[in-house]
């Protein structure tokens, strides 16, 4: 048993980006999910918490924490960034951190990967990739799930009413990446379903 925290810009991040594999942990780890913006000005037609809160707990996630900081203006707020993760690495002591990778330029994103490693430098980093917000690809770490846990991780993303009509949302499209992921690795013949990790 571990503890395992994720940290994650807004609601649905490390779900597109690793959620399969949150519900593969999730079965034998203590996982503490870590948001810091509920993004909820930008759906002010939908509870973006309530979204999040049912989607991770879908996923076996049983440590959810949230926090306003404005999307967008992450740059502004490092140091209150800096607070919430020195504060959670105290408390709980994670042994793996999973956070948004190195090579997204998501404005938000770029400043959570880099106060991330600045705190954590000591532990064991990993990052989750969104294809989207990158203009490269760096894939050199993998984590092996089940269709199951792809399964899980196609549910938990059905929450998010807000987001469903966002490509990158569709259960098509979620099978693809799977998919592409395992050839990428020559592990397509194990007929294994894999989801895309990222070493930091």
């Amino acid at each position: 048993m571990k503890n395992i925290l994720i940290i994650s810009s807004h609601t649905d991040d490390a779900e597109l980006g690793m959620g399969g594999t949150i519900h593969k942990l999730a079965q034998d780890n203590y996982i503490w999910h870590i948001v810091l913006s509920l993004a909820q000005i930008s759906n002010p037609n939908h509870d973006t918490k309530v979204e999040w809160f049912k989607s991770n707990t879908n996923l076996g996630v049983k440590n959810k924490s949230t926090y306003e900081i404005p999307t967008r203006e992450f740059y502004k707020h490092q140091s209150y960034i800096g607070e919430i993760l020195t504060t959670a690495k105290r408390s709980f002591e994670p042994q793996i951190v999973f956070t948004h990778d190195s090579v997204d330029r998501h404005q938000d994103h770029k400043v959570t990967h880099e106060m991330t490693t600045r705190v954590f430098k000591n532990v064991d980093l990993y990052g989750y990739h969104l294809p989207w917000n990158s203009t490269e690809k760096k894939l050199n770490c993998i984590s092996e799930i089940s269709q199951d846990n792809l399964n899980a991780k196609i549910k938990s993303l059905s929450y998010y009413e807000s987001q469903s009509k966002k490509p990158y949302f569709d259960p098509d499209y979620i099978r693809a990446m799977a998919t592409i992921s395992s050839i990428h690795f020559g592990l397509s013949e194990r007929l294994q379903i894999l989801n895309k990790i990222l070493y930091l």
